[in-house]
């Protein structure tokens, strides 16, 4: 389904909805195909769209499984929360990797092959790029944009 299809779905739901999170593993591409398609008019009914991005976390549960976050801001934040999510890091094989597009497809290389083209490259990156909690935490208590327009959600399941 295209995006354009996907928005007109959702704008036709009833009871109506009003806002939507566009969820994307450590990148905002999704979103900002969603809002380009929505500001020509895809989903008019929807009054607010903004990324969700979602991180791994190194930590798993006590079940193993892996531990995600949302981080969520204002859509006129998008360029900040990728400056953001580009300063996060990733140790593989003894190198490592930024959270933006290119290291994620670097990494995404490294692990599978050097072959890949972009697409499966990035989402292989993103499938290897863990996040420790400290580090974040840390970043994000010394970054005051990110502490004053990011929201941090995490499931409660798991």
């Amino acid at each position: 389904m295209s995006v354009e299809g996907a928005l007109k779905v959702l704008a036709e739901r009833s009871p109506a909805i009003e806002a939507v999170g566009v969820t994307d593993y450590f990148t905002t591409a999704s979103f900002r195909r969603a809002w380009r398609a929505w500001e020509a008019g895809a989903g008019r009914s929807i009054r607010f769209l903004f990324p969700n991005v979602e991180l791994r976390l190194s930590h798993a549960t006590r079940r193993e499984a892996a531990i995600n976050l949302h981080l969520l801001c204002a859509p006129a934040h998008v360029d900040e929360l990728d400056r953001f999510l580009g300063g996060r890091e990733f140790s593989y094989s003894g190198r490592v990797y930024r959270g933006d597009v290119a290291g994620l497809r670097a990494l995404g290389r490294a692990f599978r092959s050097s072959a890949l083209d972009d697409v499966t490259a990035l989402r292989e990156g993103t499938a290897q790029f863990k996040i420790d909690f400290e580090a974040l935490r840390s970043t994000y208590e010394r970054d005051r944009w990110a502490r004053d327009n990011v929201l941090v959600a995490v499931s409660g399941s798991g």
